[in-house]
C-alpha cells in the first residue's frame, strides 16, 4: 500500500480549457485548485475521478489520505461567484445562462426544464442542500431494501439534516378556522 506523508488532491477545473476564460474567482488559499489548462503535460496519480460533486469531493479527501488523488471538475470553483455565496442572490444561480453559471440548463426526456450543478461542490451548491426522499414506488422499482433506504433517510436526517425552527403560521399542520361574513 502505498503511504503519503501529506494529503494529494489536485482539482482541475475543465471549464477554462472548455470555455476558454472562466469568469469564477478561484481562493488563493487554496493551492491544489487549478485550471486544466495549467496541469503539467504528464502526471501520475493513484487514483482519477471524475466530478467534484458531493460524492466525488468526499471521495477524493477519503483516498487522498493515503493516495495521490487527481480530481477532475467541468465547472468553476464556487468562491468569489455571489450567486452561491451571497444568500441574497442565491436563485439567480438558476436563472444565469451565462457560461460561467454554476448550473447548466438542461430538458429532461419527459421535457420538464430543469438545472444540473456546473461548479465544484456539485448540486449543493446550487440547492442549498435540499433533497427529497425517493418514493417507496421508485425504491421497490430499483429493487433497493425499503428498511435500509428508510434507516438512511433516519439517519441522515438526524445526524447531519439542518432544521430550522418553523413558526405555526409556516407549517402546513397548522390549521386556520375559516372566517365566515356576515
Amino acid at each position: 500500500m502505498v503511504k503519503h506523508t501529506k494529503k494529494t488532491i489536485n482539482v482541475l477545473s475543465v471549464a477554462a480549457a472548455a470555455i476558454g476564460n472562466c469568469e469564477v474567482e478561484i481562493t488563493p488559499n487554496y493551492s491544489f485548485l487549478k485550471q486544466a489548462t495549467e496541469a503539467p503535460p504528464i502526471s501520475s496519480y493513484d487514483y482519477i475521478i471524475i466530478g467534484g460533486g458531493t460524492a466525488g469531493c468526499p471521495l477524493a479527501a477519503t483516498l487522498s489520505e493515503k493516495f495521490t488523488v487527481l480530481l477532475l471538475e467541468r465547472g468553476g470553483s464556487p468562491y468569489g461567484n455571489n450567486n452561491i455565496s451571497d444568500l441574497d442572490s442565491f436563485s439567480n444561480a438558476l436563472a444565469d445562462l451565462s457560461l460561467s453559471s454554476p448550473s447548466q440548463r438542461f430538458i429532461s426526456e419527459d421535457g420538464v426544464i430543469n438545472a444540473r450543478a456546473r461548479v465544484l461542490g456539485g448540486g449543493s451548491c446550487i440547492n442549498a442542500g435540499f433533497y427529497t426522499r425517493a418514493s417507496n414506488y421508485y425504491i421497490n422499482c430499483a429493487g433497493w431494501n425499503s428498511s435500509l433506504v428508510d434507516d438512511s433517510y433516519r439517519w441522515v436526517e438526524q445526524l447531519i439534516v439542518f432544521r430550522p425552527p418553523v413558526l405555526k403560521w409556516q407549517s402546513a399542520d397548522h390549521i386556520v378556522e375559516p372566517v365566515h361574513l356576515v
